[in-house]
């Protein structure tokens, strides 16, 4: 198994006596019996499902928003004369050979390396009252600046704009630039090109970023390779400088942070001129308002001293002017906002502060333009109920998105704007409202146009699995960098600090920190973040698996990918989910499932060993060939081995769908879910993370229009544990409301039974719809028609107000024609086997050896291997083995099968079977002598004598309640 799934399968640790287990909200007892019906069907609004659809809706928002990418604010004269540096030699490897670069450039060498960046610019001198910097927006990792062979500063990171003053090294004409960029591995551990094996160091880093364009490592789970991220800048600017703008809203007021920056020792009398206009909104609010920064004076307890002192001078009571001193100086001032229009998803309405520095004679020394938002974002942590709830600007709100993995980060650094704006509305059109920039910060840009468009951010600080003891300080001072690296932005709503905590620090303590001095990390990162942001909402951990945390809950679960991971998806899809910290909402920060890419787009990028070989069979292709892939190892939990590239893809997505919609909805109809976010949304390379709902080219794959549905703001959904039935039997599903809008108001929820176009029964209450509200509103139960063939039935539910419908979801359902007869089965488990069960197998008994448990058996001579499934117990059996009993079956009868001793999806097996001899009916595979996933079977059988042998590890129960099963079992005597 790689790396991930390793981590998958490890599970959950933690201190589960501080946690309790979230269990299905109770029912309602509203039941109601569809009646025969007649007439048509509601007429229902179509719902977007292909490519074409969605480029047409990307054509409509791109009109509608376009308004909000405006600037009416008077443009702002600069003072500072800039020029940006691109065009770069570079050396890969100390002592190597140079070539041409140009910036952003990122990319290997993996590990512990070094690189090196040389150009050479033009100057002009700086003049009185000037200074001289150089600028870098994201240097990985290590960064040593040599300005004219001497060094000018020192920067650990990768997210982070950093300057040093250069004035002193520069002269005027051509001047020489070298950067030196050190590489490490990361904590967590990695391998490098070169060698397999793999090392741990001190690299501040996770497991995401912008990746590169290299099959073999540079698209797969974003290496931590090494580069320069933005164009270097070299700046002359004015010694008392404008540093940056930070806005608060603050009631009815908002509350302007402005830092000045000063290389100057002697203090310096300055004031500001301030003017807020609209941005994308054409209004002005104050114009060239003075401000001359002052504090008043204070004395301390008992400093009698200092009293007499000021009395004397007059000042005990004075406003004293607050000069401007050498590095970084803090202003505040607050600007009445009543008259502002507040950021929201749907309106996201900026404003701009434009400031102007003036020294004590009231020369204009500097500007600096800000945009902001005014907009509140809290979390409710008052103990006084249930924690964790998010609340926009006052209002009670969800959070609904997905990770990215570099794809955003590419569009920057191609300098693909336009794209960049499609990817966010794209977001906007699967009815995301945020997005978590997995487990790191990004370029400025991408947090500009979410702005601008109105898409929510999560940012996690660059840490996964384990934070190393002698990094604790720098760890704390790139969180210090990160927060006021997007402070500024309306859109960064929430921060969190790790992904997927290990247990005992990774089994390593003697080098990381253990959890509870990660614990004190979190508390002094808190203090560091809000000491900068004191608004800042904090999540500590997204995917604890070491819960819990002081902050709000968040756990990863992949109960359809890595098989069972996290929670069983029975347990998930009946309501349950993993173990939290009592009195808290939750979150899922990551589930999903892998999707391979179309054929085309392999055959058009991959490499060719990764595709067919001339003259080769298509059934010999697999997609163990894609570097990175997943599906090779864990499709046959979910469904039966494909045998061509194309449906190897069509299986994978149309699962991925699957998974998609089951999960999704399954987070929307718990209310104590707060925030979810699906892993991934768009890919960034040709194959970089296959879990991800769009491809490079930004074509949707069927998961994308499955979230899209799930994800609607005002959603029906519809949950049964039973989908398979026999003519005549009786259905029973949960209708449910989940409402994320504050749509209120009385309706109508109509349930209607179809077969194709044909209406058969129908039934509807009278509710009351509420705002922000998740409810269960009634059970239908209905009778399935007498069938003689396979005949597939919609259920559907629609909200009605009038004749409107206001959303609407269906429920697929299979009704089957009566099978045969059941034979006489002589029932035994492996333990009690006997050689009287032999010898009645041999005259004409049909021995069924039930759920034998791991080990191995011998029944005359007979032999038989039981292995514990090498992921969590198994929801799908193959069927297309070729055996006669399973004929006719398809993936769909054997996935998810009910259970009515825990009344709802459960497992179908524990184990697999390796049995000489025996004919497999299902099969599976399970991990060999090898390492290596092999054939094994659920189910197998023999003829003995004249009876037969049949080893399942699907329990005759089960069988008995699933119509596949009783299908099955009606052949074994044939």
């Amino acid at each position: 198994m790689d790396a991930f799934a390793q981590i998958a399968k490890s599970w959950t640790g933690g201190r589960q006596e501080l946690l309790c287990r979230p269990e299905p909200a109770p029912l309602p007892d509203t039941c109601l019996s569809l009646q025969p019906a007649d007439g048509t069907p509601t007429p229902v609004p179509p719902k977007m499902h292909t490519a074409a659809q969605l480029r047409d809706a990307l054509e409509a928002l791109r009109a509608q928003r376009a308004p909000f990418l405006a600037n009416h604010a008077p443009a702002l004269p600069s003072f500072r004369k800039l020029r940006q540096l691109r065009d770069f030699r570079w050396q890969k490897h100390p002592g190597g050979p140079w070539q041409a670069v140009t910036l952003p450039h990122y990319e290997g060498p993996l590990g512990a390396a070094v690189t090196c960046y040389e150009t050479d610019f033009e100057l002009e001198a700086p003049g009185p009252g000037e200074a001289a910097f150089v600028t870098l927006r994201g240097a990985d990792y290590f960064a040593e600046v040599y300005v004219n062979d001497a060094l000018a500063g020192t920067h650990e990171g990768f997210f982070a704009a950093f300057s040093f003053d250069i004035t002193a090294l520069v002269h005027p004409g051509v001047n020489r630039l070298r950067i030196v960029l050190k590489n490490d591995y990361v904590m967590k551990g990695n391998c490098t090109e070169d060698d397999p094996r793999v090392f741990c160091g001190d690299k501040i880093y996770a497991a995401t970023g912008p990746g590169y364009d290299d099959p073999a490592f540079g698209w797969h789970h974003c290496p931590p390779a090494m580069g320069i991220l933005e164009p270097v800048e070299v700046e002359i600017r004015p010694q008392i400088y404008l540093d940056s703008v930070f806005a608060r809203t603050l009631d009815d007021e908002m509350e302007f942070w402005i830092e000045v920056g000063s290389t100057l020792y002697a203090e310096r009398g300055i004031s500001f001129r301030l003017s807020v206009y609209g941005q994308n909104r054409q209004q002005t609010v104050v114009e060239d308002l003075p401000f001359v920064p002052v504090t008043g004076k204070e004395l301390g307890l008992g400093d009698t001293f200092s009293e007499v002192l000021s009395k004397r001078e007059g000042t005990l009571n004075a406003r004293l002017p607050l000069p401007c001193m050498k590095g970084r100086n803090l202003y505040k001032v607050r600007l009445p906002a009543r008259d502002l229009a507040w950021w929201t998803p749907e309106t996201p309405w900026l404003y701009q502060l434009q400031v102007r520095l003036l020294d004590e004679q009231g020369t204009l020394l500097d500007t600096l333009a800000q945009s902001f938002g005014r907009r509140t974002f809290t979390q409710q942590q008052d103990h006084t109920g249930r924690n964790g709830m998010f609340f926009l600007n006052g209002q009670a709100l969800r959070l609904r998105g997905a990770n990215t993995m570099g794809f955003e980060q590419q569009d920057v650094m191609r300098g693909d704007d336009a794209q960049l704006i499609d990817d966010i509305l794209l977001a906007k059109l699967c009815n995301m409202n945020f997005l978590r920039i997995t487990q790191r910060p990004v370029q400025q840009k991408i947090y500009d146009y979410c702005d601008r468009l109105g898409l929510m951010i999560q940012t996690d600080f660059p840490l996964f699995g384990c934070l190393r003891r002698q990094q604790f300080c720098e760890a704390l001072r790139q969180t210090e960098e990160m927060e006021r690296h997007i402070r500024a932005h309306p859109c960064c709503i929430l921060v969190t600090y790790i992904n997927e905590p290990f247990p005992n620090a990774n089994n390593h303590p003697n080098v990381n920190l253990e959890r509870s001095e990660l614990e004190q990390f979190f508390a002094a990162a808190d203090l560091t973040v809000r000491l900068n942001n004191p608004d800042r909402v904090i999540k500590h951990v997204d995917g604890d698996y070491d819960p819990p945390s002081a902050s709000m809950p968040d756990n990863h679960c992949y109960p359809m990918w890595y098989n069972g991971h996290g929670i069983d998806i029975g347990l998930l899809h009946k309501g349950y989910w993993m173990p939290v910290r009592p009195g808290w909402y939750y979150g899922c920060g990551e589930y999903g499932c892998e999707g391979l890419e179309d054929w085309d787009l392999m055959q058009a990028a991959y490499p060719a060993d990764w595709l067919l070989q001339p003259g080769e069979s298509p059934d010999a292709w697999g997609p163990e060939r894609i570097v990175g892939a997943q599906t090779a190892d864990f499709y046959h939990f979910f469904y039966s081995r494909p045998h061509t590239p194309q449906q190897w893809v069509d299986e994978s997505q149309k699962f991925q769908a699957l998974a998609t919609r089951m999960m999704t909805e399954a987070f929307r109809r718990d209310a104590r879910m707060v925030s979810f976010a699906i892993h991934l949304f768009i890919d960034a390379f040709p194959s970089g993370w296959m879990k991800t709902i769009m491809d490079c080219r930004r074509t949707p794959k069927p998961a994308f229009f499955a979230y899209r549905d799930a994800a609607e703001p005002l959603l029906v959904s519809l949950r049964t544990d039973r989908t398979r039935f026999f003519g005549g039997d009786t259905a029973r599903v949960e209708g449910w409301l989940c409402n994320d809008t504050d749509r209120t108001g009385d309706c109508v929820l109509r349930y209607e039974l179809l077969c194709g176009d044909e209406l058969l029964q129908a039934a509807e209450q009278s509710i009351a719809l509420t705002a922000g509200s998740v409810t269960c509103q009634s059970t239908v139960q209905f009778q399935l028609p007498l069938v003689e063939k396979r005949t597939g039935l919609m259920l559907r539910a629609c909200l009605m107000q009038g004749e409107t419908c206001l959303a609407w979801n269906e429920l697929e359902l299979t009704a089957l024609p009566p099978c045969g007869p059941i034979p006489e089965l002589r029932v035994r488990r492996a333990e009690d086997l006997t050689p009287d069960d032999l010898r009645a197998a041999e005259n004409g008994a049909l021995l069924w050896v039930d759920k034998p448990t791991a080990g191995s058996y011998t029944l005359g001579e007979m032999t038989f291997t039981v292995q514990e499934s090498g992921m969590a117990p198994m929801h799908y059996a193959c069927p297309q083995t070729g055996h006669p009993w399973a004929r006719d079956l398809t993936p769909e009868d054997m996935r998810h099968w009910y259970d009515d001793e825990v009344d709802r999806i459960a497992p179908l097996a524990d184990c697999t079977v390796q049995a000489a001899g025996f004919a497999t009916v299902l099969g599976s595979r399970n991990i060999g002598p090898d390492g290596r996933w092999q054939p094994a079977a659920l189910l197998c059988e023999r003829s003995v004598g004249r009876g037969r042998v049949i080893l399942s590890q699907i329990s005759l129960r089960q069988m008995l309640q699933n119509p596949a099963g009783c299908i099955l079992l009606s052949r074994i005597g044939m």
